[in-house]
């Protein structure tokens, strides 16, 4: 029981030195069993969190994308903005430059490919409506 309590603890706290410390003073082969809590540590420690995390974030990311196609969304990768492609700066930037009045906001947005090319129809419309 106490070795079981001692590893659970390791587990959840970082390495000590204390630990390996005592277990060279106390072992008769302690240049040797000393080894033991840094390879412990190594191998049970970063190990088991590392893919414990792995497939934490694995899962997460799963439930999320059920959750978008439950609610009716697109998946993350196939992003729609209600502003037709718009990126998410341009609604903040209106609104900015609206309170401004009569100066100018300079700003930059970087532009994505999707948004240039309903850019590019949306000008095609308008030039073909002014056009008739």
């Amino acid at each position: 029981p106490t070795a079981f309590f001692t590893w659970f603890t390791q587990l959840l706290d970082e390495y000590s030195p204390e630990l390996a410390e005592a277990i060279y003073r106390v072992s008769p082969v302690g240049q040797f069993v000393w080894w033991v809590v840094p390879a412990f540590y190594l191998l049970a420690v970063v190990v088991t969190f590392e893919i414990l995390t792995a497939f934490m974030v694995e899962l997460f990311l799963a439930l999320k994308e059920e959750a978008e196609l439950a609610e009716g969304g697109s998946p993350e990768g196939e992003e729609d903005d209600e502003e037709g492609g718009l990126p998410q700066e341009m609604p903040i930037l209106a609104e900015m430059q609206a309170r401004l009045q009569n100066q100018k906001l300079h700003a930059k947005v970087a532009i994505y490919p999707d948004f240039q090319r309903s850019l590019k129809r949306e000008y095609a419309k308008q030039c073909g409506d002014e056009k008739e």
